[in-house]
């Protein structure tokens, strides 16, 4: 102790020399290292090595003896002593206790960060598990949703295509017109939602990405409405008014097409009564603003946020039936955009969809 004790280290100890005294002393406090004579008449330290390690304890053990051969030596550091000194040669002593602690101090926080990185990694593979069990349930939902939807459609289409062979030749013009709209926009719903279902998927796994660059949003909002024309039914009336002031605005041209698409789609799905469909494009506060309206069936605020979340529970509006799919892709271009998007319900049943992005 007093070779310690001149090193500049306070020092308290215990002296035991039973494997009873040993075993108590290791219950009633935290120490720091263990120096041990490796001959004693009734407790010897192959005996004290063997305790420690039951009691699966961490603390630098060393061996110190006046008379220890290189077997011995050897036998004892197999056994788990850190190290041993001879008594003829005390000034190791100190060096090899400092080594010794700051090794104890490394495996100490060594294992901490371990046990910190196990418990984050339980935690992670929790969420994994979680959010897999989610997913799963949700792909079940999807998948009958989808089924149902598919197959109702279909049914139309294949009852309307079986009228018209039957008694097609002899209807009126009014009549015969009515059950070819009928096909139409139920193929056109067919095709909006294998669209809409690939889309989604893109989303998820970012194949999409926001790619701005200059674009003249005037002559694509033009191609736009050249490509939404021929989906339009008989009794639908479309109008397309600009008010943009410049010539080009930095957007991205994909996922504006993709959000005005599905916005015009679901104006023509949603209003089968017919009457007008309207696209606007105009620039307010340095943002680009695109709105389409149409008269038809309105949607709840509970509604409209089934609609905007695929994942969500989705409900039907009116007597028409949807997977609402469009505008859960509109709300995710959006996002992706910076923008936002806001729902309107005028007296009159004049919806209105408005989308804000920013340009500059």
């Amino acid at each position: 102790m007093r070779q310690i004790m001149k090193g500049g280290y306070a020092v308290e100890f215990e002296r035991v020399e039973t494997a009873e005294t040993l075993k108590s002393a290791l219950d009633e406090k935290r120490w720091d290292i263990v120096l041990s004579d490796f001959m004693l008449p009734r407790f010897n330290g192959l005996d004290a090595m063997r305790l420690f390690q039951e009691a699966d304890v961490d603390i630098p053990f060393i061996v110190v003896s006046g008379a220890i051969g290189e077997e011995v030596a050897a036998a004892a550091v197999k056994a788990g002593a850190h190290d041993y000194i001879l008594k003829d040669n005390y000034s190791r002593l100190l060096p090899t206790i400092e080594r010794e602690l700051r090794n104890a101090t490394i495996r100490r926080e060594r294992l901490l960060l371990e046990l910190k990185y196990k418990k984050t990694e339980e935690r992670l593979l929790k969420r994994i598990v979680k959010k897999e069990k989610e997913l799963n349930s949700l792909r079940a939902k999807f998948i009958s949703t989808a089924s149902h939807e598919f197959k109702t459609p279909l049914t139309t289409i294949h009852s309307s295509a079986q009228l018209l062979e039957k008694f097609g030749r002899t209807w009126d013009e009014k009549l015969f017109r009515s059950q070819v709209d009928r096909i139409k926009e139920n193929v056109h719903y067919l095709v909006q939602l294998i669209d809409d279902i690939l889309l989604i998927n893109k989303v998820d796994t970012k194949t999409i990405t926001f790619r701005p660059k200059a674009v003249n949003v005037r002559s694509l909002c033009d191609q736009l409405v050249d490509d939404i024309r021929p989906l339009l039914l008989s009794h639908h009336d479309f109008l397309y008014e600009s008010r943009l002031t410049h010539e080009k605005y930095l957007v991205d041209a994909n996922l504006i097409k993709i959000m005005t698409v599905n916005l015009l789609s679901n104006a023509v799905r949603y209003s089968s009564e017919g009457g007008k469909i309207m696209l606007t494009a105009a620039e307010q506060h340095k943002s680009l603003i695109l709105s389409v309206s149409y008269e038809g069936t309105a949607v709840t605020k509970d509604e409209l946020k089934c609609l905007t979340d695929s994942s969500s529970p989705r409900k039907n509006i009116g007597d028409i039936t949807g997977t609402g799919l469009g505008l859960s892709i509109v709300k995710q271009t959006v996002d992706m955009h910076g923008g936002k998007i806001e729902y309107r319900n005028a007296t009159g049943s004049r919806i209105t969809f408005t989308i804000t992005l920013p340009v500059c």
